[in-house]
């Protein structure tokens, strides 16, 4: 799609995601702008990272429609991962890349500094 300001990058159009019976999403629609800044805020628990997870094709159990960089999400997952990167706000690698953390795990495993 063509907007008056650029094409559309990012399209989520009607989409919605449940865990059981709990509604994390419910009919979330948005666009995003090729070279758009774009910030999406709301409160704990009200669908950021669900919805963040399955842009990047972490979660591809939801209803709607989403394209991005004219692609469909989850048909053609292949060209998404290539346009698309994720860096969780916590991240479990990040504790290992510190001199301590390096320390430990050549103790753990028993390598010599």
């Amino acid at each position: 799609m063509n907007g008056a300001n650029g094409i559309d990058f990012v399209v989520l159009k009607n989409v919605s995601k449940y865990y059981g019976t709990f509604r994390a999403l419910d009919n979330v629609s948005f666009t995003i702008k090729e070279g758009e800044i774009f910030g999406y805020i709301g409160p704990n628990g009200a669908g950021k990272t669900t919805t963040m997870k399955i842009l990047v094709d972490l979660i591809s159990d939801f209803q709607g429609e989403i394209s991005i960089g004219g692609h469909q999400i989850p048909k053609e997952r292949n060209e998404i991962h290539r346009l698309l990167g994720y860096l969780p706000q916590n991240v479990a690698f990040q504790d290992w890349r510190t001199e301590n953390g390096l320390k430990f795990h050549f103790q753990l495993f028993r390598y010599s500094m």
